[in-house]
């Protein structure tokens, strides 16, 4: 590669950038899994992420007040936080195909979160 070019940051590196931004807890594993498991972190995190902010649009749609949305949107940003606190790569790897209902169900969130 020339001086004057630039590659495209590969898939671990931007789950590692955002993992630093976000100030997640590093991934603790070999050095092949930890970049697996930040990559399938992100993925899951962007999924919760993505179910997120489809709840706040339904209750703006339906009129809720802050409050009641500031209530329900507590609940996800709380399974989110739960969910970073799992620091071992394996453990991330191990659930890579989980459904986020039931990756959520696992950790003991779904009770409070609907993902659909």
């Amino acid at each position: 590669m020339s001086h004057g070019e630039h590659r495209a940051p590969t898939r671990e590196e931007l789950a590692d950038l955002v993992a630093e931004m976000l100030g997640l807890p590093k991934l603790i594993g070999s050095p092949k899994q930890e970049p697996w498991a930040l990559v399938i972190r992100d993925e899951k995190l962007q999924q919760i992420g993505q179910v997120r902010t489809d709840r706040r649009a339904a209750c703006v749609r339906l009129g809720q007040n802050p409050a009641q949305i500031a209530a329900e949107l507590a609940h996800l940003d709380a399974a989110i936080n739960h969910l970073t606190r799992y620091t071992v790569a394996g453990w991330w790897i191990d659930r890579r195909q989980m459904s986020l209902a039931d990756l959520l169900a696992e950790v003991g969130t779904s009770s409070r979160v609907r993902t659909s």
